[in-house]
């Protein structure tokens, strides 16, 4: 998370922002969104994580998953500027409808940062799950066929320059 504070700073900045966090944990970035001047949302359908971050951070995250949290109005769609979700993409069985309903959440020209660290790399293919619930690997050129695919286009993390393909 901390490597994500970064670019949550970046450009011009969050003030007055709306973002969502899928998969928010304990809501540590969404704090510093908050510091930054966002307007902040986080899901996560960990009992525990909801618990610590209004515990410690004081914010009322909603205790559910994104598909649930849109069907019951928790979230409506074209409302978020950013959307972060780290470590997301792999547990959810139809990573394509995933995106689709993360694209409709947010306005236009909003941005979503998806990050995984389960790309299946080298040529010994995947790697084992270190999680559970894991549903999917990915190779890279897969993953970037699926966001290209729900009409999403890619920049760089590093220093938000356009996606050179690699």
């Amino acid at each position: 998370t901390r490597l994500s504070y970064p670019l949550a700073r970046r450009r011009d900045g969050l003030r007055g922002s709306r973002v969502l966090e899928v998969g928010c944990g304990p809501g540590r970035l969404l704090s510093e969104c908050q510091r930054c001047g966002a307007m902040v949302t986080g899901v996560d359908m960990s009992p525990a994580a909801v618990r610590l971050a209004k515990r410690y951070l004081a914010l009322e995250l909603i205790p559910t998953t994104l598909e649930r949290a849109v069907v019951d109005g928790s979230v409506s769609a074209e409302t978020f500027d950013m959307i972060f979700a780290f470590e997301t993409i792999e547990h959810v069985r139809k990573p394509g409808e995933f995106l689709r309903l993360l694209h409709g959440l947010l306005r236009p020209g909003g941005r979503l940062v998806e990050l995984s660290s389960l790309l299946a790399v080298g040529r010994g293919g995947p790697r084992r799950p270190t999680v559970a619930r894991t549903l999917a690997f990915f190779y890279a050129v897969d993953i970037h066929a699926v966001f290209d695919e729900h009409a999403f286009s890619r920049e760089r993390a590093d220093d938000g320059g356009a996606d050179d393909g690699e």
